[in-house]
Formats: structure tokens, C-alpha cells, sequence
């Protein structure tokens, strides 16, 4: 049973509500942001997918990143039954219908209630070649294994649960194994894996491609990033066929298919490929439904996404204190802020540099908007931006302060309302 709470649409200072319920699975909110023309859906707190009201763009690049999958099929015409593990907004599947009218689509998802969001908020459209599955993904498939012949040329997998990770089960060799049944010879499974390349938060990633190469002796990825050391979108995709192909291959044919393919810069994204082989040391073991230690894998993720190194308190005149994360070294001030899907109102993120100059921020692979406040050696107030909104796409712009500061501080969106350029702020380290 769901129950959408019983009260208006509301501006909560970071986006208006439109939706909101509570299931059995989880909290739904759906958000839009007027001045962005974005419309977003939250699930337990986390963005999990957005779309612009007026554009067919991704908002997130990553779902673009899928449509390479086609590229390993010498026609991508030959890709003609596709299943989506995971609906959240939509967006996947509702673009691949959009641009790929030979495909006949699955969607599933555990919660009913994420696909009918998907259909009367985002667009997503049920007909004769897209239907719509309330299921577990697993048993979704284990079902279809058991009790009918069909097949699928490419599944992508899209599910993240509240530690920013895939369901253990859905990680395993045993669901790959799944999955290998459910595709013809030459079939092709897409993951979405939240991780970095290199360094402690890959140990996912790892983990995983060692598992899927039980199974499937063909993998490639594609970090969304271009900073391999730093948690994002990886796109994993592995084949059932054992011809490889060449980075330089695959750049060529998105070059000769492009007019058919729907994302527009398929070629600059398949210039993602990682054209080097993972170290799998020792330590790297395959992912079995008997063992299968994802909350510690993902550890190092979640710390890279949301690290408390130092932990203070910025005060405002007249305004109160709010929490602050401080970012004091070059690393944590790179990230700052970066695929945080959340920012509550007493909370923010405090940047501290060696020495007082103009310091310039931008947005990019932000996903809230926010206010900047750039604070001097004295600490006063020289400048201050408001309401800031994510940047997801190059080119972002850059913010820079009217005046040399030595700290900054980022806060939720118009939070700053009230505080004026000139007056004092209180730092407690």
C-alpha cells in the first residue's frame, strides 16, 4: 500500500516538491527546480535521476554512457529486445524507446510505485514495446528462465540501494550467471557501478569485474570521469561474444553509426574506454550469494563521497551556526561538495586555503545548488553567491569573488538570505 502524504506541493528553500510518498521500499520525493528547468526524483534522500522539463539532454551524463553497448553489435539494429533492471526516473529505457524504434523494452523495478512516478512525472510511456515490470530484479529473471523461452540482446543494470552501492544480491556470480541465461549468444550486460579506477574506493569495481569474468570473457569500461582516482559513474559492460574490440575500433564505429545512435556525443564518450588492464591482486576475490561483502567494498566509496576528515562550526552575525565539513588540503577541496545529493539547512562544507587570494569555484559534478560565501583573513565577509546551480556538463561556469579571501563557505541554497557582504562570521576549529 502507498499513501502519498496528504498536503500541497511546497518549497522546502531547495527545489519545490510536487510529490511525495512513503512505500514499502522507501521515501519518494520529487522536486522541481524552476529556475534550472529540472525536474528531480529523491529515494530515500538521495537523487537518483532528474530530467529537463524543456530538453531531451541527459541531466546525468552517465545514462548516455549505455548506449555504447550498441557499438559491440556490427549492426546496432541487431540489438531488438532490451531489459532495464531499475526504472528510477525513467530516463534510460524512456530514451532508448525515443531514439531506437526497432527495440522492444522491459523495465523492472521492486518498487510499483517508482514506475508510476516514472510515467506521470518524468514521461516514461507504456505501450506495445515498452511494459513495465513491478518485481525483483532476480526473481524477475529467474522467473523468466524457468518458465519461458525469451531472451534478451542487452540488459542494463541500474540500482542503487541507501550505501550508494547495487544490492549485494545483484552483484554476485550467481546473478551473473542469472543474467548469462537470460541473453542470447551474443548478448550484452550494462552496469552502472558507483566507484573509482584506481586507489581504495575501486575495490568495488575490482571485486565485481573479476566476477562478471567468471562468466563473460569479454569486459570493458568507461569512466564517466576523466580522473580515475575519483569516485563516479563506471560503466561496466561485458559480452558474451569473445571478439574483442580496440578502443580505436569502437571510436570508429560510434563515428559511423552516430546518426543512428541518440546521444549525440556517443564519439567523445566512447573516448572514455579504458584501454588498460585492471590489477586484480590476490586480494580481489569473486562476489558469491555465500559471500559477498559489499558494505565493506563500498566503505571507501561512501568515506570519498561523504568525508567528515574535520568536522566544525561557522557562526553568522545574527543568523546562528551550522556544521561544516572542512576541506583543508588540495584533495578534499578538489571533491568539496562534489555527488553530495543532499545538504541539510544546518549544514555545509568550510574550505580553507594557505593563504589569502581570489579564489574562483564552479559546479561541476555538483548535484544541489548552493550558496558560496568567500570570507577574508579577518573574517569578514567579501562576497557571496546564491542559490549557485549544479553543473553537469562542460562547459561549467566559474564564480569568482570580488575580493581576495582565505577561507570559503558553502552552504544549502539561500541559506545566506539575511547575512550581507561586510559582516563577520566565527570559525570554531
Amino acid at each position: 500500500l502507498v499513501i502519498p502524504l496528504a498536503y500541497p506541493s511546497q518549497n522546502d528553500g531547495a527545489g519545490e516538491i510536487i510529490f511525495q510518498a512513503e512505500t514499502p521500499y522507501q521515501q519518494i520525493i520529487i522536486k522541481d527546480f524552476a529556475e534550472e528547468g529540472k525536474r528531480t526524483i529523491m529515494m530515500n534522500a538521495r537523487y537518483t535521476g532528474a530530467v529537463y522539463l524543456n530538453s531531451s539532454d541527459a541531466v546525468y551524463t552517465y545514462t548516455d554512457y549505455f548506449h555504447i553497448s550498441l557499438l559491440l553489435k556490427p549492426d546496432i539494429t541487431d540489438i531488438k529486445d532490451v531489459l532495464f533492471i531499475g526504472c528510477g526516473a525513467g530516463t534510460g529505457p524512456k530514451r532508448f524507446h525515443e531514439e531506437y524504434p526497432w527495440m522492444s523494452i522491459d523495465v523492472v523495478d521492486i518498487d510499483p510505485e517508482v514506475n508510476d512516478v516514472a510515467v506521470k512525472y518524468f514521461g516514461l510511456k507504456e505501450d506495445d514495446r515498452l511494459k513495465l515490470h513491478a518485481a525483483d530484479g532476480r526473481f524477475f529473471l529467474r522467473n523468466l528462465n524457468e518458465n519461458s523461452n525469451k531472451k534478451y540482446d542487452l540488459i542494463v543494470i541500474d540500482v542503487f540501494n541507501s550505501i550508494s552501492s547495487t544490492p549485494f544480491h545483484l552483484m554476485t556470480k550467481e546473478f551473473a550467471s542469472e543474467i548469462n541465461r537470460s541473453l542470447r549468444d551474443d548478448g550484452i550486460v550494462v552496469l552502472n557501478i558507483l566507484t573509482s579506477i584506481e586507489g581504495d574506493a575501486s575495490k568495488i569495481l575490482r571485486w565485481e569485474y573479476k566476477t562478471y569474468h567468471e562468466i563473460f570473457p569479454d569486459i570493458y569500461l568507461f569512466p564517466v570521469d576523466d580522473n580515475l582516482e575519483r569516485v563516479n559513474n563506471v560503466i561496466m559492460i561485458a559480452s558474451k561474444s569473445d571478439r574483442r574490440y580496440s578502443k580505436k575500433e569502437l571510436v570508429e564505429a560510434a563515428k559511423a553509426s552516430s546518426e543512428l545512435m541518440g546521444v549525440k556525443n556517443i564519439v567523445e564518450y566512447t573516448g572514455h574506454y579504458l584501454d588498460k588492464e585492471l590489477e586484480l591482486g590476490d586480494d580481489i576475490r569473486i562476489l558469491r550469494d555465500d559471500y559477498a561483502p559489499v558494505e565493506t567494498l563500498v566503505g571507501p566509496v561512501v568515506e570519498s563521497l561523504y568525508r567528515l576528515h574535520i568536522v566544525s562550526k561557522v557562526c553568522f552575525e545574527d543568523m546562528g551556526c551550522i556544521i561544516v565539513d572542512v576541506a583543508d588540503d588540495p584533495k578534499e577541496r578538489e571533491n568539496g561538495l562534489m555527488f553530495r545529493e543532499f545538504l541539510d539547512a544546518d549544514k555545509g562544507m568550510l574550505f580553507i586555503f594557505p593563504e589569502e587570494a581570489i579564489y574562483p569555484f564552479w559546479m561541476k559534478n555538483m548535484k544541489i545548488s548552493i550558496d558560496m560565501v568567500w570570507v577574508d583573513k579577518d573574517y569578514r565577509i567579501v562576497d557571496i553567491k546564491r542559490d549557485v546551480p549544479p553543473c553537469m556538463k562542460d562547459p561549467c561556469p566559474t564564480y569568482t569573488p570580488s575580493g581576495n579571501a582565505r577561507y570559503v563557505i558553502e552552504t544549502q541554497a539561500n541559506f545566506t538570505e539575511g547575512i550581507s557582504v561586510g559582516s563577520t562570521v566565527k570559525i570554531h576549529l
